[in-house]
């Protein structure tokens, strides 16, 4: 298994702070925030789905996370990837290329 953390990308131009406070507020899912500083950390959002490149879905077995602030940059972590998935996304990570 492994984990893959990665910066992201959203789509919309609104504050990305804004999208995941009313996301989880609305779902019920726990965050950490500083609204000062427009900082957020959300641990284990069920049914968050992050896609590389080509569209495929990267999951993990053992959690998520998202992280950021609006002045820098958001960043997902996804925790247990398993073979042979993990092996083919990220190749050069991989103990067996």
């Amino acid at each position: 298994m492994g984990v893959v953390v990665g910066r992201l990308r959203f789509l919309d131009d609104g504050s990305p702070y804004a999208f995941l406070k009313s996301y989880c507020e609305k779902r019920g899912i726990a965050f950490t925030h500083y609204p000062q500083d427009l900082v957020i950390a959300v641990y284990g959002m069920p049914g968050l789905r992050v896609l590389n490149a080509r569209g495929v879905e990267i999951t993990g077995v053992a959690g998520n996370s998202i992280e950021g602030m609006d002045s820098d940059v958001y960043e997902v972590t996804i925790a247990g990837v398993t073979r042979p998935s993990f092996d083919e996304e990220f190749p050069e990570h991989s103990r067996y290329h």
